[in-house]
């Protein structure tokens, strides 16, 4: 059994690959599984152990880095959807329902509002 601490560091890594290839395509457990120099199966087993698997890890990076690029600005949703691997903007919208409950847009409009107000609450004389 392996200590808690090498095995964080496991999950880190492949959540560090997954983030550095989703602009590139969809990364896969197989191409994960490469990079890392194990077997599809091991990584599986081992994300196992760590009571994750590859889909939930592909799926909270994503949704950090929807919300990370989302309040960045500056991207409209059909280029951020291709920025997190989906091919069409409706699968990003879709998703991110299913992380937050609200579509991108209005998230956005929640995270600008708070971000107003947290401002406004700052600069009180």
């Amino acid at each position: 059994m392996r200590d808690r601490n090498s095995t964080s560091c496991f999950v880190r890594k492949v959540r560090l690959i997954v983030s550095n290839r989703l602009c590139e395509c969809p990364p896969s457990p197989g191409m994960v599984a490469g990079e890392m120099s194990l077997t599809k199966r091991t990584l599986q087993r081992r994300l196992s152990e760590e009571g994750t698997n590859f889909s939930t890890l592909l799926d909270e990076v994503r949704c950090e880095k929807a919300h990370a690029f989302l309040l960045d600005g500056g991207r409209d949703m059909g280029q951020l959807a291709k920025l997190l691997g989906y091919k069409q903007q409706s699968t990003l919208t879709r998703a991110f329902h299913r992380w937050t409950g609200a579509s991108p847009t209005n998230s956005l409009k929640q995270m600008n509002k708070t971000k107003t107000s947290i401002w406004r609450e700052k600069v009180k004389p």
